[in-house]
């Protein structure tokens, strides 16, 4: 049976994003590490998302990775072949060391599997589905909430700091010069502050008349296709990630 990514339901999304996940925290070399990151973005692309996980590679998880990978390059204790040393003062010394490049480099992959896998957890699937799967699966309604509100939260935010970067505008207010931005930022924070706590306000407040704790079975306007290949292999993938947690906390 040929599965295409517009037929994949998306609790197997969730299923190969999250079984990932232990695959990418156990004790791995640089070369196993490559080869992993190299697999889990052929997943991505197979997935369509591509375009959204390079941005999201470029401004999130990929930015942590450089910076754990320049932070180890230069200050690995124990290092024995030291290409280049700088002390810019009596307590502060920077040794560039190749052990501290190779452990820099397998923490930095590291990081970029765990985004990775989180990706594909998360990229191909909307907020819709993210509810429809873990309703399917019987979890709490208030942490379904709260899992998509979480993942909503950057978009919201987005939206907020757009809002209140145009009524500085529209008010006159100096933008010029980056210690102006800067000044705007600070003093905006408790504008953002209060509209987050008054979307959650109104939101709460939406929930409970609409019954959110409510019980009795969840009825949904759209319905997800699903195969018996993708309910197997959503078992086999899961154990798989079990296995993997455990053989990586025995270890």
């Amino acid at each position: 049976m040929r599965i295409d990514r517009f037929s994949i339901n998306p609790k197997t999304w969730l299923v190969l994003g999250l079984s990932a996940v232990p695959l990418a925290l156990i004790s791995l070399d640089i070369g196993a590490r490559a080869v992993l990151l190299l697999l889990l973005i052929c997943v991505v692309a197979w997935s369509g998302k591509l375009h959204a996980y390079g941005r999201y590679v470029l401004l999130g998880v990929g930015p942590v990775a450089v910076t754990a990978f320049c932070i180890q390059a230069v200050s690995f204790v124990g290092a024995q072949t030291i290409y280049a040393q700088w002390t810019p003062a009596s307590f502060l010394n920077f040794r560039l060391s190749k052990e501290g490049i190779l452990y820099g480099a397998t923490l930095g992959l590291q990081i970029l599997n765990f985004g990775t896998a989180c990706a594909i957890a998360f990229l191909p699937v909307s907020a819709g589905e993210l509810r429809w799967a873990l309703t399917d699966w019987k979890l709490p309604s208030r942490l379904i909430y709260l899992l998509v509100t979480s993942m909503n939260a950057p978009v919201l935010l987005s939206r907020y700091v757009g809002l209140v970067r145009e009524s500085q505008v529209r008010r006159g207010l100096d933008d010029s010069t980056v210690f102006s931005r800067s000044k705007l930022a600070l003093t905006s924070i408790g504008t953002l502050i209060n509209l987050i706590l008054l979307e959650h306000e109104d939101r709460a407040q939406s929930l409970e008349q609409r019954g959110l704790d409510r019980p009795g079975e969840r009825v949904f306007l759209r319905a997800y296709p699903d195969t018996q290949l993708q309910r197997v292999l959503r078992w086999i993938v899961g154990a798989c990630g079990i296995c993997t947690c455990i053989w990586g906390i025995l270890a």
